[in-house]
């Protein structure tokens, strides 16, 4: 039995039953239903019976079989689905493991393990199930299937974040190199582990990414499970980012897939996550009705892990709508099922909530040691993030009620220290943006001592926090979504190299038609990809200077209202000239970095046929452009140099567009090329017409280019250095230049230390109309 099939498979299987000439063997029936068992259960259901009568009436009937031990585990796996008579289930899965071991059928216990495995989750046994899940990979090694055994050991892995944080992170993720040696069914499951990894690590952008790849190979291999909790794992990692409208369309193509398939705890988890982004966006009684819903439901099945997120969601919207006595009773349910399922992230957070629901009961005791406990527990789990949250909470505490530090400290000393740990936990988290919140919340406290200068900057540091916040999330957007396009773009040559290898023996008509539509399709991505950066490259300076304008008008509003009321002093003009300067700078370079990529996108745009051709020497072209650098090159330490043959070398095209190739080229080397070095050479060398026409190269001695980014450099909006004045498009704009309007070539050749050289190829000259 196979551990995936595909949807084009199971059509084929499902073809075969509407033959009459070729009945359906048992066990193929059997493979049909097992495949479908998440795709469609009542299909499924429907099969298993048939097998079983076709069983029952066959020549063995009283012996034990493969297919009998087969049908039970699949009436388990039916069972469990349904979230109903879990009992039943744990014993259908024990049979037919029993009688998988009297048979010797290895992947079978492997299977059987792996359903007692996903019912211990369900009941909330997290030990067990990983133990479970040992069982499963010792049988899959066993029988001699791979995928099997990495599946089996991924979820470990992932299952092990939960329960130990610190064991979870060392254990680590496949890498790149690893993932592309997997099967699409294992790669579902090394996805979700990725994307939790960076959940954990406050990565939210890497980790939304990952977890809609997951969800498009679990749709893709029949995963359905793994599919739908994958996206709802995208959507929260999503509402991490604020992007709550875009984490809404994900649940609800992930809840649309749970109530088609009639998956209950699916279901009830989804409804949890919907009121919790309702909750985040303000719309509060919506938010309850959809908690209330998917408490209703999933107070029906086993207190797992899905009842204790929507228990804590449901003490989150009480505590904001003020409604303590709803909080006091979900955190009172919640805090013994966090330890005795080992999900110490909720406890963490449970404990957070109690005491921020004790404080304002005015229990400040209890309140004090709960939010000591939740710092403990993050301690213990080495999750800075919650160590910061814990350490603000408090903060908070010492601050309103007054509590003087462990060692005696004043109430507001004693906040102070708290939140100077949180903040230098924050700076210790690389890749990490302080919030703007913990920024002033040491603001206020500084300003109850009397220091106003300091609270001010760090107002300042706030106002600052928020704006990189802004730009890193759309950052992080953008990376989700070209991480998910790189995804789908490899399934679809991945499905292409499937086509091709099964087509060959056929039709050459066929595989023209295929390569036509993969095409098509790279034109659609590329263009996808081309629009999405144009967003993002213009949205920064753009954004920048909307921010620059209005803390340019509201200072001067607030200087005409002090001029009006004759309260305005010589320091107020000081600092609003001061302010008008530094916002007038931010303004002028945001514009100028905006029209410098309008600029650039206008060359992407640059029709071919848009000047006429002329001919031209190339060698005072090269030595024009060269003159041109020769200032900056001096500067950084760099010696030019210009080769050309004796023969003067002639072309006809458009000048414009060859300079405006070198131009970008001789930028990329003095930009990257002697990153870290005093000194270097670059050479721009012409070399005589060969069988293809004249060739031009622009030659460095520097760093070199890594191999993982030489297939790469010419890709639009790739770069190294963004946040450094690069916008990923000097190369992409000479690739384009060079192929589309000069008719010629553009080739990289490069090693690390060693230095690169791009090569220009240029068609021979061709004889010009009235020649």
């Amino acid at each position: 039995m196979d551990f995936s099939v595909r949807d084009e498979v199971l059509k084929v299987w499902e073809a075969e039953l509407d033959e009459p000439a070729w009945p359906l063997p048992i066990s193929r029936r059997l493979a049909l239903a097992w495949h479908l068992r998440q795709r469609d259960g009542r299909r499924a259901r429907l099969l298993a019976e048939q097998a079983r009568v076709a069983l029952a009436a066959g020549p063995q009937k009283c012996a034990e079989s493969p297919e009998s031990a087969w049908l039970d585990l699949l009436d388990a796996e039916l069972l469990l689905l349904q979230q109903i008579e879990l009992l039943a289930a744990q014993r259908q899965a024990q049979l037919a493991l029993a009688a998988f071991e009297r048979l010797g059928d290895a992947l079978g216990r492997c299977e059987a393990w792996l359903t007692l495995a996903r019912v211990d989750i369900a009941q909330g046994r997290s030990h067990e199930a990983i133990a479970s899940l040992g069982q499963a990979t010792l049988a899959a090694r066993a029988g001699g299937d791979e995928e099997r055994a990495q599946v089996t050991e991924l979820m470990s892995a992932l299952f092990l974040t939960y329960i130990d944080p610190v064991r979870g992170r060392q254990h680590g993720a496949p890498s790149d190199a690893e993932l592309a040696g997997m099967s699409p069914a294992v790669a579902a499951w090394a996805h979700e582990l990725r994307g939790t990894l960076a959940a954990q690590a406050s990565d939210y952008g890497h980790a939304a990414a990952e977890r809609m790849s997951a969800m498009q190979l679990g749709l893709m291999t029949g995963q359905l499970s793994r599919a739908i909790a994958a996206g709802f794992n995208a959507a929260d990692a999503l509402n991490s980012l604020n992007e709550h409208e875009l984490a809404l369309q994900w649940m609800e193509k992930a809840l649309a897939l749970a109530r088609q398939h009639e998956l209950p705890l699916s279901t009830g988890h989804g409804l949890a996550q919907m009121g919790e982004t309702l909750r985040r966006l303000g719309r509060l009684e919506p938010a309850r009705s959809s908690l209330q819903d998917a408490l209703q439901l999933l107070r029906r099945l086993p207190p797992g892990r899905n009842f204790c997120i929507a228990l804590k969601y449901w003490a989150d919207l009480c505590l904001d709508l003020d409604e303590l006595e709803g909080a006091q009773a979900a955190l009172a349910e919640l805090l013994p099922l966090t330890l005795r399922q080992a999900h110490p992230d909720l406890h963490i957070h449970a404990c957070r909530a109690l005491a921020q629901l004790h404080s304002r009961q005015g229990q400040v005791a209890p309140a004090l040691q709960l939010a000591q406990e939740a710092l403990e527990g993050a301690r213990q789990t080495g999750h800075v993030l919650r160590q910061i949250e814990s350490l603000r909470a408090l903060a908070e505490l010492h601050s309103q009620h007054g509590l003087n530090g462990p060692a005696g400290e004043a109430p507001g000393q004693a906040a102070l220290q708290l939140l100077e740990q949180a903040l230098a936990l924050a700076h210790s988290m690389a890749g990490y943006l302080v919030p703007g919140e913990l920024f002033e919340a040491l603001a206020e406290e500084h300003r109850k001592q009397g220091d106003v200068d300091l609270a001010y900057q760090l107002i300042r540091q706030a106002s600052g926090a928020r704006l990189k916040i802004q730009s890193d999330a759309a950052n992080k957007r953008l990376l989700a979504l070209q991480v998910l396009h790189q995804t789908e773009r490899a399934l679809a040559e991945a499905e292409h190299l499937r086509q091709l290898a099964e087509e060959q023996a056929r039709r050459s008509e066929m595989l023209a038609r295929t390569q036509a539509q993969l095409l098509q399709q790279e034109r659609l991505a590329s263009l996808g990809r081309l629009v999405a950066g144009v967003a993002h490259e213009l949205n920064t300076p753009i954004g920048n200077c909307l921010l620059a304008a209005s803390t340019w008008q509201e200072r001067t509003l607030q200087l005409a209202v002090q001029a009006e009321s004759r309260s305005m002093k010589r320091s107020d003009l000081e600092r609003y000239f001061s302010d008008a300067e530094a916002s007038a700078d931010l303004l002028l370079r945001g514009l100028q970095r905006a029209a410098e990529l309008v600029r650039q996108f206008k060359q992407l745009a640059r029709d071919p046929g848009g000047e006429p051709l002329q001919r031209f020497a190339v060698l005072p072209l090269c030595q024009l452009m060269l003159a041109g650098f020769r200032e900056a090159a001096a500067a950084a330490g760099i010696e030019l140099s210009l080769e050309a043959p004796e023969a003067e070398i002639v072309l006809q095209g458009q000048p414009s567009a060859l300079q405006q190739v070198l131009q970008q080229l001789l930028d990329n080397a003095l930009i990257h090329a002697f990153v870290g070095r005093e000194r270097g050479r670059l050479c721009l060398r012409l070399l005589p017409d060969g069988a293809q026409g004249p060739r031009l190269q622009v030659q460095d001695d520097g760093v070199g280019i890594a191999p993982e980014h030489l297939s790469r450099v010419f890709d639009p909006f790739f770069s190294t250095r963004f946040g450094q004045g690069g916008s990923g498009l000097g190369l992409h704009i000479a690739h384009h230049l060079a192929t589309a309007v000069l008719g010629g070539s553009l080739e990289v050749q490069s090693e690390l230390g060693q230095g690169s050289c791009f090569e220009i190829c240029l068609p021979p000259p061709r004889v010009m109309p009235g020649e």
